[in-house]
């Protein structure tokens, strides 16, 4: 009688033990609320609730680090600030080339910001973000702009 009841033993544990391993795996397969969505294009990343950042053109980050830039389709010919290389344009009048995205500004109105709205932010040689020094952009900041109020 004791050989049967250690039997009956090893079978219920045994039975227990493949009743855990199963909840396991199908809980384990069972896509959780959390799972990333997949997306290949900033109109997928906006979609799903990932992260836009409010530069020209907008950016938006997957959870995986990818960054997918939106297609503004400017067809005008008319060329605007672009931020490249893990730049980011920010402050209230556009006039900031950080490393931070968002990065916000007093609102003040300051002629020489128009400047920087056809120019480009990107790595600098020290490694930081600043504004590429184009003869074009470098002509607007020395312009009198004082000259135009009086």
């Amino acid at each position: 009688m004791q050989e049967k009841n250690k039997m009956v033993v090893w079978i219920i544990v045994g039975a227990v033990v493949l009743a855990a391993l199963g909840l396991w795996l199908y809980w384990s397969q069972k896509p959780s609320a959390e799972t990333p969505l997949f997306v290949s294009n900033f109109e997928e990343c906006a979609a799903a609730g990932y992260s836009v950042m409010e530069s020209y053109p907008r950016q938006c980050r997957a959870p995986d680090g990818t960054l997918y830039t939106e297609e503004t389709g400017n067809d005008d010919g008319e060329v605007k600030a672009v931020a490249t290389g893990g730049c980011f344009i920010g402050g209230c009048s556009s006039q900031i080339c950080s490393d931070v995205p968002d990065a916000v500004s007093t609102c003040e109105y300051r002629s020489e910001y128009a400047c920087y709205g056809n120019a480009r932010c990107g790595r600098q040689a020290n490694g930081e973000c600043g504004w590429i020094e184009t003869p074009e952009l470098l002509q607007c900041l020395s312009f009198d702009w004082d000259s135009l109020s009086k």
